[in-house]
């Protein structure tokens, strides 16, 4: 086993793994009119084309997805109307370097990147970062990178996150 595949196994397993938010697709109907109203003062031109519903815990947020001309975006916005966090998606063509070869790092090397989303997280600016889509053989990964490429957490098919502690 190489020496970067170890010390990620092992920073992985010192770290628990969490249950994620459970997501459902809802109506707009079913989307508190204070969270539309902050996707619709965010991006003005944005047409919805997608909402869900998270619990975190206790917490609701509802992630909108808005096509804004040729932009696609994804808000996360809480029960109350507040913002927590924006993902733009990027054409692959202009994601850092640094992030693609993180992504492929072993354990990933053999693996292909399906989709980049800039990740805006205004509560935690430290989980801010590059979220990229990975897939082989039909098992997909979520990894939060940084824009150095450094791995902040990842998310498997099966919904558990882990989260990687850099200190």
């Amino acid at each position: 086993m190489n020496s970067s595949l170890a010390r990620l196994s092992t920073l992985l397993a010192l770290v628990p793994s969490l249950a994620l938010a459970t997501e459902k697709p809802v109506g707009k109907a079913g989307v508190p009119k204070v969270v539309l109203q902050t996707a619709k003062t965010s991006y003005p031109n944005g047409k919805v084309i997608e909402t869900v519903m998270e619990n975190e815990g206790t917490r609701k947020i509802y992630e909108v997805r808005l096509q804004d001309g040729a932009a696609r975006v994804d808000l996360k916005i809480d029960a109350s109307g507040k913002l927590v966090a924006q993902e733009h998606l990027v054409d692959l063509k202009a994601v850092p370097v640094a992030v693609i070869n993180g992504a492929l790092a072993p354990p990933y090397q053999d693996w292909k990147v399906q989709r980049v989303e800039k990740v805006d997280n205004l509560e935690t600016p430290a989980q801010s970062g590059y979220e990229v889509l990975i897939e082989q053989a039909g098992t997909k990964r979520e990894l939060l990178l940084t824009a150095v490429g450094a791995l902040l957490k990842q998310e498997d098919d099966d919904k558990q996150e882990d989260a990687v502690d850099h200190k």
